[in-house]
């Protein structure tokens, strides 16, 4: 049979892909960067044989002056909730529960509080920042320089954390507030657990001990297609559970109907415009696996024709899978389910069939 490598793995296109914040965040990593780099310079060309213990200074400033704008950005980017009122109820009535806003509340009073006390004291900021960039620099060589160099440590690298917990708070705690949001993050988390469910039950059938004639087997075998069909419907184009599927088909009811329901799939891929990559190689690689078997069958029954006509349909499906995905290649080579058709074989790859 196809190896683990073309039948197990699971595509990326069922993946949660992650939210994203544009350019601002780069902009600020290149921020960021630089004023690392800063620090670097500064220390070398400062601190000469002790520059290590100027870096060391520089940088635990930056990560904390980072951390305390970080909770500004945070109090200031926190989103409020809307509250709508639902009228498309069917039974008229409205919800009796609303969502706990405790943490929007805080946020909202301490910012009042911070920008009021900030607004009465503002001309009192710059001396004790003063203060403190000469409390910081002793660490240094407390020369003028040195405290000059904190002081803008303290601003550049504050304001950078203000921002990136701005940015964050409203772009993903927006998202998770919001009831739609979380709706549908529920149902693709449940999704995503009856797809490994399904994938789990087939594999059990397909690892399990008894012999595939056995009630057992049959039973659960039926059982776990039930739930591969059920999710399928919602990714047709998930390549492991296709496999997996074909495969448990394939030992209930033999090559033939494993053969019809991989060509059902394959058609189901074309129609979502999932006909090339490595997904759908593998698909092509498993048909012709299954053709060449079956093939075989019917040589040793003295069905010839049919054998022939079958190999030359699965010498067209390898090699279609081969132009997709070049290291199918050489896994047919070493495929006890292929290697035995003439123009694997004879490794004649560009012999027509």
């Amino acid at each position: 049979m196809p190896s683990q490598n073309l039948a197990d793995s699971d595509s990326d296109e069922n993946k949660p892909q992650p939210r994203t914040g544009g350019r601002a965040f780069y902009v600020l990593l290149v921020l960021l960067l630089i004023g690392v780099m800063g620090i670097v310079l500064f220390s070398i060309c400062e601190g000469g044989s002790e520059w290590n213990c100027e870096f060391s200074i520089g940088i635990l400033v930056a990560f904390a002056s980072m951390a305390f704008g970080g909770l500004f950005g945070l109090l200031f980017g926190i989103p409020r909730s809307v509250s709508k009122p639902n009228n498309n109820k069917p039974d008229g009535h409205e919800p009796t529960t609303e969502p706990n806003t405790n943490l929007e509340q805080i946020s909202d009073w301490l910012t009042k509080i911070l920008v009021g006390a900030g607004l009465t004291q503002l001309n009192k900021i710059p001396r004790k920042l003063g203060d403190l960039s000469a409390y910081l620099a002793k660490g240094m060589h407390d020369l003028p320089s040195d405290r000059s160099f904190v002081t803008a440590i303290i601003i550049f690298f504050g304001i950078c954390g203000f921002l990136g917990a701005f940015l964050c708070s409203r772009i993903y705690m927006a998202a998770l507030l919001e009831p739609e949001q979380l709706a549908k993050l529920r149902k693709q988390l449940t999704s995503a657990g009856q797809l490994l469910d399904a994938k789990s039950a087939l594999r059990s059938v397909l690892n399990s001990t008894n012999p595939p004639e056995s009630q057992i087997f049959r039973s659960t075998a039926h059982e776990a297609m039930k739930k591969a069909f059920s999710v399928r419907k919602e990714f047709p184009t998930d390549r492991a559970l296709a496999i997996l599927m074909c495969r448990v088909e394939r030992a209930l009811n033999g090559y033939e109907s494993a053969i019809r329901m991989l060509t059902q799939i394959i058609t189901d891929f074309k129609r979502a415009n999932k006909d090339s990559g490595p997904d759908f190689a593998a698909l092509l690689y498993n048909r012709a696996c299954y053709k060449a078997r079956l093939g075989e069958e019917l040589q040793n029954s003295g069905n010839a024709n049919k054998k022939s006509e079958l190999w030359k349909e699965a010498w067209d499906d390898l090699g279609e899978s081969v132009k997709l995905d070049p290291a199918n290649k050489e896994e047919a080579e070493n495929d006890a389910d292929l290697n035995f058709l003439p123009q694997v074989k004879n490794r004649a790859w560009n012999t027509p069939a």
